[in-house]
């Protein structure tokens, strides 16, 4: 009896800590109905409950990466921005997806960097070129370093370089420059 109890209280102590996490998780919330909420043009900062101001995001509907790959492969692209970019202003998060109609992709996103920052788990780079198949040469070990020239509320634009990016065999580099905005 008394193992079945704590069984019981175990299982009941990790369903609310799973609760409170979910709670907490910072991935993609569903949004409010816009009749419920009007959404903001522009970022506004509320207070978080521990008293640091947090910027709400906004929503980047037009922008352009444009680069060209080296190495094992030879490109050069130019890719519209998707329809999933989100961005708030450094100290803040973003995440951006240019593609193309081919499904060749520049995928970055992670703390919104400022200034000149390299690629780590925080903030990744991933470049997909379409070959028979698509490669995906992701950058989460410094082998990036993103340059943030221009940034404001609703806008976001920088220069990246790129070195020994790999995808099986083949291993290429990468220079361009991606913009987005509102």
């Amino acid at each position: 009896m008394l193992r079945r109890s704590r069984r019981a209280a175990i299982g009941a102590t990790g369903a609310a800590i799973a609760l409170v996490l979910s709670g907490c998780a910072s991935g993609a919330q569903p949004a409010p109905s816009p009749s419920a909420t009007p959404r903001p043009s522009t970022p506004t900062a509320t207070v978080s409950p521990t008293g640091t101001a947090v910027t709400t995001p906004v929503r980047l509907r037009k922008g352009t990466a444009t680069f060209r790959v080296g190495g094992s492969l030879k490109r050069k692209l130019t890719l519209s921005l998707g329809s999933s970019g989100a961005y708030q202003p450094a100290p803040g998060q973003f995440s951006f997806s240019f593609i193309d109609r081919s499904g060749d992709a520049l995928i970055v996103n992670g703390a919104t960097p400022s200034g000149t920052t390299r690629t780590s788990t925080g903030l990744t780079l991933t470049i997909v070129v379409q070959t028979s198949h698509p490669l995906p040469f992701p950058s989460s070990h410094g082998e990036c370093a993103i340059a943030v020239t221009g940034s404001g509320p609703t806008r976001l634009t920088a220069r990246f370089s790129c070195r020994n990016l790999s995808h099986g065999p083949k291993t290429i580099r990468a220079t361009g420059t991606f913009d987005a905005k509102r």
